[in-house]
This record gives C-alpha cells, sequence and structure tokens, in this order.
C-alpha cells in the first residue's frame, strides 16, 4: 500500500527485537510492506496482519477515506525553543476547588483558550477559559456518565466525548455546551470506548473499544466510517499524526503479561482498509532481551496502554500508561526510543477511566509527566531524538551533529521538577501549546501553570 512515510521509512529496516519471540506472536512478518501477511483472508482485507481486518464505511465514495473533505497538505510550522530555566519558571498560578470531581481527561480547543475536563466522580463535561479562568456553565451527563472530552474544529462550542455507564450503550456524544444539548450520537462500539482522539486537520476521528475494534468517524455523519478489528483479547487505543495522514494503532493484550509485547500499526488514513504499512513491538529500550533470554530471565511487562500522543512535529509518539512508566517510539519505523519513569515491571489492569498521564512540550523535544518518580509531582523529560533523515531516507550524520550534545544522547534526562503541594499525588497534565501554560489535575484539584513572566 500506499505508505505517507515513504521518503522516511526507506531507511527502516527495523524488523523488531532480537532475542524476543513473544513479540512476534500476535502477527506474521516483520514491519510494514506486506511480507509475511496471511494469505487467506478475502479480496477485500488481503494483505492485511491476521491481528487487524477492516471493514470499509466508505466515506464519499472512496472506501477506506473516512473524511468527506480532502486533507489538506500540512506543514510543520517552526517549534519554539524550550531551556530547562524555561521549564523551572513555571508556577501554580490557579486553583480550581469549585469542580469537585476526579478529572479523569483534559484537552484544548485550537485557539487554546479553553480547556474540556471530565469528572468520574459527577459525570460532568467542564469547559474552562483559560485566559479568564471562568468555569463555564457545567454539562452533566448522569444517566451516561462521560470520559474522554475532545473539541471539534469547527465550532468550539462542540465537543465529542465518550460514556462510561451501561446505559450509555457506549455511544459517543456530540453536545453544544452553550446550549447543553445533544447534537449528533456514534453508535457502533460494544464495549467501553478506551480511546476517542480528533483529526489535527479535519473534522473527523478514530475510536477505540474493548469490543476489541477500532472505529474511524466523520463529525457530520451517524455512521462509522470504517472499522478495524482486533484479534480476540487485545484492547487498543489510536490516535492521528499532525498531517492526518497516519492513524496510529496500538493493540495489548488486556491482561499484560512477560509473555508478549503491545505492538504498534501505523495506517495510512485515506486508505485505511490496505491496512497498516508498518507495524512494530514495543518494547523496554533498557532493557537486555537477549541477555534475559539466554539466561532465563523473564521479560519485564509494559503496562496497560492507555493513550498515544504524536509531538507537535509528527517525528515521536508518546505512549502513556496507567502507572508510572510512559514510552517513546519513532513516529516513522516504530522503533521504541526511551522508557520515562519507574522501571518495567509487572502491574495491575489498567483503571477502566485513564488518560492524560503524560504529554509533549511545544518544542517536541521534551515530555512532562504526572506523579514524576524523582520526587517531584511533576518531572520534565528530554528523550532520544528519531535520528535525522536526508531526503534518501537514510541518517544525515552532518545534520546529527549539529545537535547540541544533549540531543544528540540517547537517555532519557530528567530536566526539572515541579513541586505542587496538593491533596493527591498528580495524575493528569496536558499542555497547551497555544498559550504556553499546561494545566494538571491532583486528586479533585485542576490547577493552571504560568511560566512566572507571564503572571504579571
Amino acid at each position: 500500500m500506499h505508505n505517507p512515510y515513504s521518503a522516511y521509512n526507506q531507511h527502516s529496516g527495523h524488523q523488531g527485537l532480537s532475542g524476543v519471540p513473544p513479540a512476534h506472536d500476535h502477527y506474521t512478518g516483520g514491519g510494514g510492506g506486506g511480507g509475511g501477511w496471511d494469505s487467506h483472508l478475502t479480496p477485500s482485507t488481503a494483505g492485511l496482519a491476521p491481528q487487524m481486518q477492516m471493514h470499509s464505511g466508505g466515506a464519499a465514495g472512496n472506501p477506506g477515506d473516512w473524511s468527506r473533505d480532502p486533507i489538506p497538505n500540512v506543514t510543520i510550522p517552526d517549534l519554539p525553543s524550550y531551556t530547562p530555566d524555561h521549564f523551572e519558571s513555571y508556577q501554580p498560578v490557579r486553583l480550581f476547588n469549585e469542580l469537585p470531581s476526579h478529572m479523569t481527561s483534559l484537552a484544548f480547543d485550537d485557539s487554546g483558550q479553553l480547556l474540556a475536563a471530565t469528572g468520574l466522580d459527577t459525570d460532568t463535561l467542564y469547559v474552562i477559559n483559560c485566559s479568564t479562568a471562568a468555569v463555564a456553565k457545567p454539562c452533566p451527563s448522569k444517566k451516561y456518565g462521560c470520559h474522554l472530552a475532545r473539541f471539534v474544529h469547527k465550532n468550539s462550542n462542540h465537543v465529542l466525548f465518550s460514556s462510561t455507564k451501561p446505559d450509555g450503550k457506549d455511544i459517543v456524544r456530540l453536545v453544544d455546551t452553550k446550549k447543553n444539548e445533544f447534537l449528533r450520537y456514534f453508535r457502533g462500539h460494544s464495549g467501553l470506548v478506551t480511546s476517542l482522539e480528533v483529526s489535527p486537520v479535519v473534522d473527523a476521528f478514530v475510536t477505540a473499544s474493548l469490543d476489541e475494534t477500532v472505529r474511524v468517524w466523520d463529525v457530520r455523519s451517524d455512521n462509522c466510517q470504517g472499522i478495524i478489528n482486533m484479534v480476540p483479547g487485545k484492547r487498543g487505543v489510536a490516535s492521528v499524526d499532525p498531517t492526518g495522514r497516519v492513524i496510529a494503532v496500538v493493540s495489548q493484550d488486556k491482561q499484560p503479561g512477560p509473555t508478549s509485547l503491545p505492538l504498534i500499526h501505523l495506517f495510512d488514513s485515506r486508505n485505511f482498509d490496505h491496512g497498516p504499512f508498518e507495524t512494530q513491538p514495543i518494547y523496554d529500550p533498557t532493557f537486555n532481551y537477549a541477555a534475559a533470554g539466554s539466561l532465563g530471565a523473564p521479560y519485564p511487562t509494559v503496562p496497560p496502554i492507555t493513550q498515544i500522543r504524536f509531538s507537535p512535529d509528527g517525528s515521536t509518539c508518546l505512549l502513556t500508561t496507567a502507572h508510572n512508566v510512559h514510552y517513546v517510539v519513532d513516529a516513522f519505523d516504530c522503533k521504541s526510543l526511551a522508557r520515562i519513569g519507574s522501571p518495567t515491571a509487572p502491574s495491575p489492569a489498567a483503571p477502566p477511566f485513564s488518560s492524560s498521564e503524560a504529554d509533549f512540550a511545544p518544542d517536541s523535544k521534551h515530555i512532562v509527566v504526572a506523579n514524576a518518580e524523582e520526587g517531584g509531582n511533576l518531572g520534565v523529560y528530554s528523550y532520544p531524538l528519531p535520528d535525522p533523515r536526508g531526503n534518501d531516507g537514510t541518517v544525515d550524520q552532518m545534520a546529527l551533529m549539529q545537535r547540541p550534545p544533549e540531543l544528540r544522547n540517547r537517555e532519557t534526562r530528567a530536566v526539572c521538577q515541579m513541586d505542587y503541594f496538593g491533596n493527591a499525588p498528580m495524575q493528569r497534565v496536558a499542555f497547551n501549546h497555544a498559550l504556553d501554560m499546561f494545566a494538571s489535575v491532583s486528586g479533585k484539584q485542576l490547577c493552571f501553570w504560568v511560566p512566572t513572566e507571564k503572571q504579571a
């Protein structure tokens, strides 16, 4: 199939990790390219990994195209440059004690003026003005529950969210927060929705569910535009890259263990019915799997993954978990680059409503993590950047050496910790890339942080 990253993927020879047989238990063959695909699939699903099968809804007469509008060409803008001093200047400036609920998700609108937060205890969607700190009239969803709120592009009063209760019937709803009325219902899932992300460039979105499917939608249509079926026993999360042309899906055992690794799959959003063009295992890059295998030592367990976030420049993916460990993956060849946080170890199942445990800073070179293990309530980390590619797809050694030394190393580094004396450990964090601020959640306390020079 067509690879939207073809200019970059020519260098990709990464076929997983040697010495880790469990990484390949869930699919045949290595990464994208078609080798090893299951030959008994029907013509409509030919070329797909056994792990994934597609059923296209056929938007706009183009099977596999998830939006009625053509995806525009997107140029990644120049990104700001952040220093450790800048991160250390962030201070909590507004504490929202009037929101009596544990927040399960945080998301900003395109302008950065509005924050949507979902309350677990109150089953309520809250919308907050980031400039005035005014809380709009809450949108209760007592009957259905409320999680994974996301703004659409064309109207910041319109917010998508998933249900958390049986009466919600696993339906995604579009609500007008100003009128407090539902505008559309997106039916199809038969299990709890675990992931909901809007395309950065068009009003289309992708969802994943415990029903072992990933679905793609157009905001203007009640009908699902396509389905990715996972094999039984898997759960998934999904996201869309900054260009809107790549859908990333992570599939993982519902009960993770050391005998298997999660897989990350990349799809062309314009032809997702053709199957993934890249598939690789997600592993702990700090662990010597080959040595452990030769000694008969157990492999570490990757905890339940709760969210995929693409960096603003689209070069890396952050895979967050419900525990104090997260992973950074190259967005082009899916190679595992870094582990942030505690050593990977066996862990309990993920809480049913998790997300927003960590986020990229606007510079794409740092990650802000809630409840950092070094002692701060919030930690800021630099991480290994993918090697720069030339026009022929090979590593540009000159560009690599021109990087500052701190960006050439292959280690995750704690830049700073931010202390906040809340009533509970820090659980959620989301960066506002438009206004250079971020929001955090500690227990039932939502807090806004800004650099000190902006407080005046």
